[in-house]
């Protein structure tokens, strides 16, 4: 393990490939002890004290993250702990006593701050904590951790998939389970995970739901009578084919050269790649319809100014949920269930039914950002196929926009007042 004099820009320096590393500061002279810092691969510092017990076991016991802690303050926490145990205590065994005897909601509190804010998404760490406050703390929050069975979490799986029908909610249920209670066995705050031996959930099959032409004309339609942003959001899913957290979090500083261009972040694409998306020209009508019918809570909270999508509510950010909007639109079309994520698909295989030009599976897997894991694809090949993405988004937004205009009831088509 690495050792040398930290500072606070050196620690702040620090990186590692490693999934978690440890650099000790070698200037932290107190006979028995040291101190450093832990780095994870995704960035996140964490001081720690090392130490050895009355017994003679090895102990590690965390200060503080670095980003909240500083420097010169751990120094002078890992000084007074290395008091503690000169007088025959074992803080760390103190707290993970604690922590054993904590109930699953803590325990579930202690994952997400500990493990998950520096390495998850926003989109899955939010999808993280309604789990587990709608699914996991209803039933099993108030036990604790050390007192859960098998059995509980069987029967909270259970009631999920053939109570009430959720296969695949039942199935992340499970899944997040699982990997909280494997944390408290890595962090040897339980001695085994009560989950193992509890069946995977099978999923329920992929959908393959694709909108016809006549219904794309009724989903058109039914649009007329949602409010400026929300016909922007289902416009933008149609038209780009991104995923809906990509289009819900979309920013005016993504936009370039003259908001033809759409340059999503790495931070913000599924697969941590920059990714390119051609704005057409009926889209960026729309968007400028966003723009100039933007809510005056938009410019009253500087956090919301980026957001093209800005929630009109609060000030907390971009609209996050949909699926309300697409039940009304549904409801109004009169048409068969779809998600947010149907079209996504549904122009997908739009794109490759297109009579001119004629798009090849290669160039709508660019257009989704798909990544291919050939070694060709990896090693070898990396055109971006920009003019063949663009032919194909354009051609596919001029039939939208046609068939929006096709019936002579509507008020609008798309990407027009």
């Amino acid at each position: 393990m690495p050792s040398q004099t930290l500072t606070d820009s050196r620690v702040r320096k620090l990186k590692t490939d490693k999934e978690r590393e440890f650099f000790w500061d070698s200037s932290f002279k107190l006979r028995g002890s040291s101190f450093g810092v832990r780095v994870t691969r995704s960035g996140s510092r964490t001081y720690y004290l090392s130490y050895r017990n009355f017994r003679g076991q090895q102990r590690r016991i965390a200060i503080g993250k670095a980003e909240l802690v500083s420097l010169q303050e751990a120094r002078k926490k890992a000084k007074s702990l290395s008091a503690e145990i000169d007088r025959g205590d074992d803080p760390a065994q103190s707290r993970f006593d604690i922590r054993r005897a904590s109930s699953v909601r803590e325990l579930c509190k202690y994952y997400i701050d500990e493990h998950c804010q520096n390495r998850l998404s926003s989109k899955t760490l939010y999808e993280y904590e309604r789990i587990i406050k709608c699914e996991i703390v209803p039933k099993i929050g108030l036990i604790k951790a050390n007192n859960v069975r098998r059995i509980d979490i069987k029967r909270l799986v259970r009631e999920i998939e053939v109570k009430r029908g959720k296969a695949r909610l039942a199935h992340h249920t499970r899944a997040l389970i699982h990997a909280i209670f494997q944390f408290a066995v890595y962090e040897e705050i339980l001695e085994f995970n009560p989950c193992s031996g509890v069946e995977r959930v099978k999923k329920a099959s992929p959908r393959t739901r694709v909108l016809s032409d006549s219904e794309l004309v009724k989903v058109i339609k039914a649009l007329e009578e949602e409010a400026i942003p929300m016909r922007g959001i289902f416009t933008a899913l149609l038209l780009t084919a991104q995923r809906s957290g990509e289009v819900l979090g979309m920013k005016w500083s993504e936009l370039k050269e003259g908001n033809s261009i759409w340059v999503i972040p790495p931070s913000r694409t599924k697969n941590g790649t920059e990714h390119l998306v051609h704005i057409s020209p009926e889209l960026k009508k729309m968007l400028r319809l966003v723009r100039e019918n933007l809510s005056p809570v938009y410019f009253a909270h500087q956090n919301l100014r980026d957001y093209v999508f800005a929630s009109p509510n609060n000030s907390f950010g971009h609209v996050k949920w949909i699926r309300k909007a697409c039940n009304r639109i549904i409801d109004r079309a009169e048409i068969e269930h779809f998600t947010p994520h149907d079209l996504r698909r549904t122009a997908a295989t739009g794109i490759r039914a297109l009579d001119e030009p004629k798009v090849d599976r290669e160039t709508v897997a660019k257009i989704l950002n798909h990544k291919s894991y050939s070694v060709t694809a990896l090693h070898y090949d990396h055109h971006l196929q920009l003019i063949e993405r663009k032919e194909a988004l354009y051609s596919w937004s001029r039939k939208i926009d046609h068939l929006s205009k096709e019936d002579k009831n509507l008020r609008f088509s798309l990407g027009h007042e």
